[in-house]
């Protein structure tokens, strides 16, 4: 299966990789990531979907941009990807972060969402940290940067948070290279959003099929937040990858995938793999 890259207009562009036909998947990485951490998901996909794995703007070839870090801004990016491929709606797989984004996409379109993976992530910690939490949240991940660090210095003790009990040399130097490649500003940026990130009250209103899938060895956003979400979305499949870490689709490739892939399977119906629109 033959991966094709793009670079959607206008400023900022979006870069994204693609591959197949059919039912749109478009995958959202996280805070740390970038669209490579897809590459054992896309050529899998894409044999019954058109799979698309952006990087976010400010992210690996995608530009970069001024001022804030907006969720307002960043829905309007996967709009533009789903009309750069003239569908209406897709299904969104999103890890972590990029769960999040999902679930905010869903908030402001939710006509334009066929099905929902959450993997790795929460409803956000708004309603729960208090002004003091989300400082300290805050100081432990900038204070290394704003002392001169690089994402390459700090990776190796972020990849030690982040990796599963099993997580091989491969899997750790992946880790390792995602966050080495990641542009400083637009990481320090994207720590603001996700610490006053709250979808608690979109949850329950949620009429997609749902996925929720969890490393039972994911030390940033544990098993515990995931059932939790299971319990406010009506209809929600759970399903815990024992002893996987925060990058599950990372770490247990195979299994992540045909987990996935038989939740779509059952949620769009065998034909709807062959719909273009």
């Amino acid at each position: 299966m033959q991966i094709q890259s793009a670079r959607i207009p206008p400023s900022p562009h979006v870069a994204v990789d693609f591959a197949g036909t059919g039912t749109p998947v478009i995958f959202l990485h996280g805070i740390g990531g970038n669209r490579s951490n897809w590459s054992d998901q896309l050529s899998p996909f894409a044999r019954r979907y058109l799979a698309i794995a952006w990087d976010m703007r400010g992210y690996g070839a995608s530009d970069d941009y001024d001022g804030v870090f907006e969720l307002d801004a960043v829905c309007g990016d996967l709009c533009r990807v789903l009309e750069h491929f003239g569908r209406d709606a897709a299904v969104l797989v999103g890890l972590s972060m990029g769960g999040m984004i999902a679930q905010e996409f869903y908030r402001r379109f939710p006509k334009r969402v066929l099905a929902l993976v959450l993997a790795d992530t929460n409803a956000g910690p708004g309603g729960d940290f208090s002004p003091d939490d989300k400082a300290e949240f805050l100081r432990l991940r900038r204070e290394p940067l704003l002392r001169g660090l690089t994402p390459r210095d700090i990776a190796p003790q972020l990849v030690d948070v982040l990796a599963g009990p099993d997580a091989d040399a491969e899997v750790r130097a992946r880790l390792e290279q995602s966050i080495s490649g990641l542009r400083t500003e637009s990481y320090l940026k994207a720590l603001d959003a996700v610490v006053d990130f709250d979808s608690a009250d979109v949850l329950a209103r949620i009429a997609v099929p749902v996925l929720l899938v969890c490393g039972g060895a994911d030390r940033v956003t544990p098993p515990a937040g995931m059932r939790a979400m299971e319990k406010a979305i009506t209809g929600a499949r759970y399903v815990e990858l024992e002893r996987a870490g925060h990058l599950s689709n990372i770490e247990q490739p195979e299994a992540f995938n045909r987990i996935a892939l038989d939740f779509l399977h059952d949620a769009l119906g065998a034909s709807e793999a062959a719909i273009h629109r």
